[in-house]
């Protein structure tokens, strides 16, 4: 009883927090900022970017294979998909550096899971919850032209 009344008092914050909670009302209740040092950060808690165009799915990438992009750190699964992302990245790397596209939308940045996203219009989006794609998939321009101006203005980010 009491994990699920703490539950319920914590979304209910979160709902009051944010004022776009239109956009993705799932938010988790905790907007977690997990690893944002611009010399530190790796995202999409190290699976390869390129593996979800190429693959069709999420590989863990490998801690030799590096490569930084607008302040991120991206791991790669072989030499031939870091230089993919090398030769590309605005087309490899997730929008928003991997952080959840509805919680951008809502002015936090709550870290993805990497294997809740979508490839949409040939940009991959990563979500906190497999439970936000179809969400995302109804209201996907409402969202991403908030998290598209969110993102430039409040975070300084492509």
């Amino acid at each position: 009883m009491f994990l699920i009344s703490k539950r319920i008092f914590l979304l209910a914050a979160v709902y009051g927090t944010f004022s776009q909670a239109w956009l993705l009302p799932n938010l988790p209740a905790s907007a977690s900022e997990t690893g944002q040092s611009k010399d530190g950060r790796v995202a999409l808690r190290g699976y390869d970017p390129v593996s979800y165009f190429t693959d069709r799915h999420p590989v863990k990438g490998l801690d030799s294979l590096r490569s930084t992009f607008d302040g991120t750190t991206y791991l790669f699964a072989s030499v031939e998909h870091r230089d993919m992302f090398a030769a590309d990245p605005e087309h490899y790397a997730p929008q928003y550096a991997g952080y959840c596209a509805g919680g951008i939308a809502a002015g936090s940045k709550i870290e993805g899971d990497p294997e809740a996203y979508l490839i949409s219009n040939g940009r991959l989006f990563v979500f906190w919850s497999k439970d936000e794609i179809p969400v995302f998939q109804a209201k996907s321009a409402q969202v991403t032209s908030e998290a598209d101006k969110r993102w430039q203005s409040m975070f300084g980010g492509r």
